[in-house]
């Protein structure tokens, strides 16, 4: 990669398939906040009674969203959790999550 962000021997996303006829935004979701614009995406997850794609967002400060990533009708998240008060610390200086304000990890299983 260059300085310009160009990786000359790129071969699966050229000029040709990465253009404004199909590529660039399919739809909008409603949050309200600032959004994070670095989405993760899970292929054939197991979420709300089926398998979708899903993207997952992420709202400042604390709440993190699970939208279906390719059905434009699906406007609700799958799920959102907000994650309590960022940069939450215990009396030694740990971060917690502020999920369940215990650990210090985000591994969770409902407890």
């Amino acid at each position: 990669m260059d300085e310009a962000g160009l990786t000359p021997s790129e071969t699966t996303l050229t000029l040709q398939n990465v253009n404004v006829n199909n590529f660039g935004q399919l739809f909008q979701r409603p949050v309200t906040g600032d959004m994070y614009p670095q989405p993760l995406i899970v292929s054939g997850l197991s979420i709300g009674g089926g398998t979708h794609n899903v993207v997952y967002l992420r709202r400042r400060p604390t709440t993190v969203y699970a939208y279906d990533a390719d059905d434009a009708t699906i406007i609700a998240p799958y799920w959102s959790v907000k994650l309590g008060n960022a940069g939450s610390r215990d009396g030694r200086g740990l971060l917690l999550c502020g999920y369940c304000k215990r650990c210090r990890h985000h591994r969770h299983t409902g407890d």
